[in-house]
């Protein structure tokens, strides 16, 4: 069975992991293999959301001020289903 392409979506919080205080302005990437690479950036109450993308594992790259090295990451997207995932940053 095949997922349908554009069936996916997928939502992302990053906060401070000292205090919660969400985390505006970081530029979050998110490339599946072989495909684009598509690029947000966390809105004031530091979530992006990628919508209608294709099921896959996304490698997942954070980038921003209070960043010293990109965070990087893997995160599997499932079609029918919005994924999510919370990102504490020091």
């Amino acid at each position: 069975l095949v997922s349908p392409p554009g069936s996916a979506s997928l939502k992302m919080t990053c906060k401070k992991s000292s205090d919660g205080t969400p985390l505006a302005g970081l530029n979050i990437a998110i490339q599946a293999a072989g495909g684009a690479i598509l690029t947000l950036v966390t809105d004031a109450n530091g979530v992006v959301l990628f919508d209608k993308i294709d099921p896959a594992d996304y490698n997942v790259t954070i980038t921003g001020d209070g960043i010293p090295t990109p965070l990087t990451f893997i995160k599997e997207v499932n079609t029918g289903v919005q994924a999510r995932k919370e990102v504490l940053i020091d």
